[in-house]
């Protein structure tokens, strides 16, 4: 038996958001509170299988343990302008998850019909299981 480290999140990770069913969606939007159901988020645009296997890989190496919170600002193109670490179980493991977010490609929020700019926020759990 082994530890590995894995994230644990409700978000699908190997769909982008077109791609979601409506009950995808609505975990996705239900970091949304005040948003209008006809509104849409940021959302990655390969969806979140890129970031969450280089973060897990990365906090596996790091032995990291705890949660990761992070708030992307996404322009109405879809690209992250700033990456907020509010959180991290360890601090090499927040600044590499800063850059890689810095670098994903996302689907635009989209408010009233429009691209807009808008908050990703990010979070998720490490945890250490033993296979």
């Amino acid at each position: 038996m082994l530890p590995q480290t894995v994230a644990v999140s409700p978000i699908p990770i190997n769909k982008p958001y077109a791609l979601m069913d409506d009950s995808e969606r609505a975990s996705v939007k239900r970091m949304y509170p005040l948003m209008d159901d006809a509104d849409e988020p940021p959302f990655p645009l390969k969806g979140m299988r890129e970031i969450d296997e280089g973060l897990s890989a990365i906090a596996g190496k790091l032995w990291s343990k705890g949660y990761l919170d992070i708030i992307v600002q996404v322009d109405s193109e879809g690209n992250a302008t700033t990456a907020q670490v509010i959180a991290a179980p360890d601090p090499e493991l927040g600044k590499t998850a800063a850059q890689l977010f810095l670098f994903i490609k996302y689907k635009p929020a989209m408010c009233a019909g429009t691209p807009c700019a808008m908050a990703f926020p990010y979070y998720t759990n490490y945890v250490t299981r033993i296979f």
